[in-house]
């Protein structure tokens, strides 16, 4: 059994600059004003939030990978903010910091949708 686990987050552009601006050393918020992250546990469910929810709403989306020691994630409290079979991460704004230092390597982006076009990369977010 592999001693990390892959984890996924949705990222509004807002929260890809301040990523680029720790690169990619420090957890984000998935958008300013946000009290948690939320840290999904597989890419496809945190493409589903860059694709309806914050391409939406904001023009683009990022989704971003990175993994943290299986021994810590297995100690975070599993939850669901939308639908209970989403069983997901909130992590609360206050512990990314610390959460953060545990990185087993630094954060990257993996997907970028558009609202007009959800398959085009879009240089905002990667450049």
């Amino acid at each position: 059994m592999k001693r990390e686990v892959t984890l996924w987050q949705a990222m509004t552009p807002w929260a890809v600059r301040s990523l680029k601006d720790t690169q990619g050393l420090q957890l984000q918020l998935s958008a300013r004003g946000d009290t948690f992250a939320l840290i999904k546990p597989t890419r496809h469910r945190a493409q589903s939030v860059a694709k309806t929810v914050w391409a939406p709403r904001f023009g683009q989306a990022a989704v971003v990978c990175f993994a943290l020691p299986r021994e810590l994630v297995n100690q975070l409290k599993v939850g669901s903010v939308a639908y209970e079979d989403h069983r997901d991460y909130a992590i609360p704004a206050d512990q990314l910091a610390t959460l953060s230092l545990f990185l087993v390597r630094p954060i990257r982006i993996v997907d970028v949708v558009s609202e007009l076009n959800t398959e085009s990369p879009q240089v905002a977010l990667t450049g």
